[in-house]
């Protein structure tokens, strides 16, 4: 059995071996046999191993460079993720109380939609994993969502005999020798009987797992839901649920990837990917689409445009008001809040204390009865201003919306090895100079163009219309 461990001081740095009275501050104590045995030092490589090179320094060098790369993408894929946050805040606090629960549900929708679709069709309509058909739409292939697994494990290195050389995947291996023999050939052999050797690269030697490629999607994806989401804020309380998800299924699978395939892929039409950006992208122009203005915004918001052109205003935004020997009356069936009055006809009055400028109250059945039979053809359009729900929400939408689009905009070098990360602090300081100038302008002509609305305890709204009461506001 083993008596005891001590330690001699700086003399004995190391544990020492005690059996017997045999002491050696080199030699480890074996149960089986009852012996002191020599212990082997490590030392940082082998006795056999080379000293590492300059090309085993590059090499680490780039493997790290391409892991902060997908780093500096995942993260700004999160903070562009994040911005579904702030659009939900903004809208609920943008609309009536009653729409909150249809708003919020739909900016649970947009992700979710965004993700199943661009991961099984769109990300391949791209062109940004595979080759591109042309120029006005990528090449679809079923593989895109599978891209980088490679579910048999392959050796880090190897030979082969050509033809089998053909089948090397060069985005997993590199050919070391190529065409031994000194046979010219350009990346594998193609001359029947020739050897090549490859091995597998540092950044693939996961055996399949293409980090790079993933972190594209997951950033291709977050901004694929925004372009949805912003169709959810136009369209906020004037569209049916299932009319919806019919646009964000149409938008995100099939619309915005082809534009992307336009703006960001290499052989797009409208892409910066050319000979000579100054005067071949877009047409000589040389316009870059940087971070998606064109590209997610403009497609987010012409789609919204022609949803809104089609479905028309909210109910009740614009009331027609029928003018009848000097009164002015109106059909509650225009006012959604009291749509479901008794009575079909109600006299606006003006009231200055009522946000909207006027009561509604209640006529006398002979006059009702006069509307009912002869509905007046004389008539002007109203503006009926819709009080938003909460300033509060609508304030923590729009400061996460600008913490969001520091992911949006610097995210957008695509990576934060050597100087992209110049490029990427120059890019969050022009983005702070845009929002703080975008809200100053905003706060400026709001405050010159804007309303003024002055709201009274208990008329925060207009109040739904109770066939008891005499008015309603």
């Amino acid at each position: 059995m083993l008596d005891h461990v001590s330690f001699a001081g700086a003399a004995h740095a190391q544990s020492t071996c005690v059996k017997s009275g045999c002491v050696d501050p080199l030699k480890t104590f074996n149960a089986v046999d009852g012996t002191c045995e020599t212990v082997a030092i490590e030392t940082g490589y082998a006795a056999a191993d080379p000293a590492p090179t300059a090309q085993d320094a590059a090499d680490a060098a780039a493997a790290n460079a391409s892991d902060m790369d997908n780093t500096w993408l995942l993260l700004g894929g999160f903070l562009v993720f994040f911005m579904q946050s702030g659009f939900a805040l903004l809208e609920v606090g943008s609309v009536s109380i009653r729409n909150t629960q249809n708003i919020l549900f739909k900016n649970m929708v947009d992700p979710t939609i965004a993700a199943m679709l661009f991961w099984s069709i769109g990300f391949s309509i791209t062109g940004l994993g595979t080759s591109g058909v042309s120029g006005f739409i990528g090449a679809f292939d079923e593989t895109t969502f599978t891209h980088g697994i490679d579910n048999t494990a392959t050796p880090a290195e190897g030979t082969c005999s050509s033809p089998a050389c053909d089948s090397i995947d060069l985005s997993v291996f590199t050919v070391t020798d190529s065409c031994a023999g000194g046979t010219t050939c350009a990346g594998v052999c193609t001359a029947t009987g020739a050897d090549c050797a490859f091995a597998e690269t540092a950044a693939e030697d996961t055996d399949g797992y293409n980090g790079s490629f993933w972190a594209t999607w997951f950033f291709q994806w977050a901004f694929c839901a925004t372009a949805a989401t912003i169709v959810s804020g136009a369209v906020a309380e004037r569209i049916q649920f299932g009319v919806y998800i019919f646009v964000t299924i149409f938008l995100t699978g099939f619309i915005y990837p082809v534009v992307v395939h336009w703006g960001w892929a290499g052989d797009g039409w409208a892409s910066a990917w050319v000979s000579n950006v100054h005067t071949d992208a877009l047409f000589g122009v040389g316009v870059i689409d940087f971070a998606g203005s064109g590209v997610v915004h403009m497609t987010g918001g012409v789609a919204a445009l022609v949803v809104c052109a089609m479905i028309g205003p909210r109910h009740g935004r614009f009331v027609k008001h029928y003018i009848k020997d000097g009164h002015t009356y109106a059909k509650t069936a225009d006012q959604p809040l009291i749509a479901d009055a008794e009575t079909e006809w109600m006299e606006i009055i003006t009231n200055e204390l009522s946000p909207s400028k006027e009561t509604w109250q209640t006529v006398s059945d002979e006059i009702l009865e006069d509307l009912k039979a002869n509905t007046p053809t004389d008539h002007k359009w109203k503006v009926n201003p819709f009080p938003a729900s909460s300033s509060t929400f609508q304030t923590f939408g729009v400061l996460i919306l600008w913490f969001g689009w520091y992911g949006f905009n610097c995210g957008s070098t695509l990576g934060i090895s050597g100087a992209y990360s110049q490029i990427a602090a120059k890019v969050a300081v022009t983005t702070t100079l845009g929002a703080a100038g975008g809200g100053m302008s905003s706060a400026i002509c709001t405050y010159l163009f804007d309303t003024k609305v002055t709201y009274l305890p208990g008329h925060f709204m207009r109040q739904p219309y109770d066939a008891g009461l005499t008015t309603c506001y």
